[in-house]
């Protein structure tokens, strides 16, 4: 007896199929019915009515309409309750329900459905494994997309290049570079796509040589090919060797689109070169090649990474259809490049018009807040992100907590607090001179199992270094070589020399410089100079400054250091002579700036400059 599938609306309407035209069995009297283009969703429901109280089912063809139906209509609720009512279901309409949960984005439930088909001891047709692959390829299922292949050999079936394609797109991406290179190896029939695959999953699994053997090994590489190894090189950092093969790929004859270029400005990020990369955007701008968002967000990534903060603007507002990727890619770009104010207006313009943030939004924006004292836009942010519902968000809520006022509030209000929540806090406090709170939290930090990173300690070193806790600073560097075996960067042994030079103990800081495992770097020789200006110790500031040069012989802040170096020892002339080099090489120390947020707008104000509208505001 059929099984009655409670997502079938079963109303039976027997006039309808026993017509005069009824001239053939029932069965076909249904196909026929199911093959009008002007069927109705409610003559449908009578047709399978009719199939199904009349024990028509059995005729896989019908069965295989009734499927067909559903599926183009994307209603597989139906289509599976059909299928449950199936005695004994053939292999194409096995692979018919499966391409239904395919093509309707369940690519878990296709994988069900084969897992039962084995089951039942159905044999897979022709059409079952590539619907698996497939399958296997969106959920990254690598197990089972192994076992697929197995039973595919083992059936004896032959494949086509796209089920190929598919396996080696799943084993590429889920990093299986040896179970790729094998079925590259076997495939009967490649092509492009085919190596660009197995070229991916090279750079995938770092293996950079690889991919460049396979890649020379193909006979006239099409645009594709080159893009993917441009793309490869790019992300494993090799962005010099990506811009050689670029112009070999031109010289080779090959036009570059917009897929290419974007690995291509992208590239020129990473080299910091801005001039190639204005080269590269005049090109596009000549050939008439149109870009999309994708093209577009890494020229602004590109101008803004070079401080070129007008031009990113006029890449953005040449976007058509802006999405939140284009908007977050201006606002966080300018927020890590120090261009705070220039973020928040983004932002609020982005608001404005109607574009929703999400979290990269949010942790774009975020330290902008936090760096002009945007309290009231924190606020504003805070209330944004309880209605997006990621106010659970540890990364979200510990940049908020940077903002000042609401940290220990919102560091409170988390139930689950990580390490860089504990940091966020401890490194408020510590920012803010409060080093009693900052050490409380640390040793509650501990308490609770947390284990602190690099950058809790350096807060915690800051602090001390600002307060002049020598033994306290000492205690925290020793805890965190050997309690938590974490090796010093370069700024934790900045912030020891730092409070060395503020204690006046410059030769001890000399000292510790000369017996550090790693080569100082320019901030360690930077703080050994100011303390030595501080203390009037010319001759260990000398040696400072001599050790500075070498490591940055063109730097302007060279020059400053010296200048105070020896204004600190009545070294008049020598000031005199600094101050004209200075001049003769344009540098200028660039000023100090702060923030203040007056009604939702950002004032800011440069050190010495008596120029801004409300300079003597607030002067009665």
């Amino acid at each position: 007896m059929p099984v009655r599938a409670p997502a079938i609306q079963l109303a039976v309407r027997r006039p309808l199929l026993l017509s005069p035209a009824s001239l053939h069995g029932p069965e076909e009297r249904c196909i026929s019915l199911l093959g009008s283009p002007a069927l109705t969703r409610r003559c449908f429901g009578q047709v399978l009515s009719f199939a199904l109280t009349g024990g028509l089912l059995d005729c896989s063809s019908l069965a295989m309409r009734l499927l067909q139906f559903c599926v183009s209509g994307c209603d597989m609720s139906t289509a599976c309750s059909i299928f449950r009512c199936l005695p004994d279901p053939a292999p194409f309409l096995w692979s018919a329900v499966m391409k239904g949960h395919s093509q309707n984005g369940s690519p878990g439930h296709c994988l069900s459905y084969f897992r039962d088909m084995l089951c039942h001891g159905a044999a897979p047709n022709e059409f079952v494994h590539p619907l698996v692959f497939k399958a296997c390829k969106n959920l990254g299922a690598v197990s089972e997309g192994k076992q697929a292949h197995g039973h595919m050999i083992k059936s004896g079936f032959s494949w086509d290049v796209h089920v190929g394609n598919d396996l080696l797109h799943l084993y590429g991406e889920r990093g299986s570079l040896d179970d790729a290179l094998w079925l590259y190896d076997e495939m009967p029939e490649r092509n492009m796509v085919s190596h660009m695959l197995v070229v991916d999953a090279c750079f995938r699994a770092g293996n950079i040589d690889l991919a460049k053997s396979i890649f020379d090994g193909v006979a006239a590489p099409d645009l594709v090919l080159w893009s993917a190894l441009l793309a490869g090189y790019v992300h494993s950092g090799a962005s010099f060797v990506a811009l050689q093969l670029f112009r070999q790929m031109l010289r080779a004859g090959n036009s570059p689109d917009h897929i290419t270029m974007v690995s291509v400005f992208s590239a020129c990020v990473q080299l910091g070169d801005h001039v190639l990369g204005r080269q590269a955007h005049g090109c596009v701008e000549r050939s008439g090649m149109k870009m999309n968002n994708v093209g577009f967000t890494a020229l602004l990534s590109m101008y803004i990474n070079s401080d070129l903060a007008d031009d990113a603007l006029k890449i953005f507002e040449n976007i058509t259809h802006k999405d939140v990727v284009s908007w977050n890619s201006l606002i966080t770009g300018f927020s890590e490049n120090g261009r705070s104010k220039e973020a928040l207006e983004v932002f609020r313009r982005m608001i404005r018009s109607g574009m929703k943030p999400d979290r990269v939004t949010f942790l774009g924006v975020l330290p902008s807040c936090a760096q002009v004292g945007a309290i009231e836009t924190g606020r504003e942010i805070e209330c944004m992100v309880q209605s997006n519902g990621i106010h659970t968000d540890l990364m979200v809520v510990t940049s908020l907590m940077d903002i000042p006022g609401d940290a220990r509030r919102l560091f409170d209000s988390l139930h689950l607090r990580d390490v860089f929540a504990w940091t966020s806090i401890i490194g408020g406090y510590a920012m803010n001179g409060n080093w009693e709170e900052a050490n409380s939290h640390f040793r509650h930090m501990l308490a609770e199992g947390i284990r602190p990173n690099e950058v809790t300690f350096l807060s915690l070193l800051a602090s001390c270094s600002h307060k002049g806790l020598v033994s306290e600073e000492l205690e925290y560097f020793k805890s965190m070589t050997q309690d938590h075996l974490i090796e010093p960067k370069m700024e934790h042994y900045a912030c020891l020399v730092d409070l060395l030079g503020r204690a006046g103990s410059v030769d001890e800081a000399k000292r510790f410089i000369d017996n550090m495992p790693l080569e100082p770097g320019p901030n360690v020789w930077g703080s050994l100079i100011g303390a030595c200006a501080t203390h009037k110790n010319i001759h260990i500031g000398e040696y400072a400054y001599r050790h500075l040069t070498e490591l940055e012989p063109a730097a302007d802040a060279n020059y400053v250091f010296l200048s105070n170096l020896c204004a600190a020892t009545n070294r008049w002339e020598e000031v005199a002579s600094t101050r004209t080099k200075m001049e003769s090489h344009l540098t200028r120390k660039a000023p100090g700036c702060s923030w203040i947020v007056v009604e939702g707008e950002i004032h800011e104000f440069l050190a010495g400059d008596m120029t801004h509208q409300h300079a003597y505001g607030g002067i009665g």
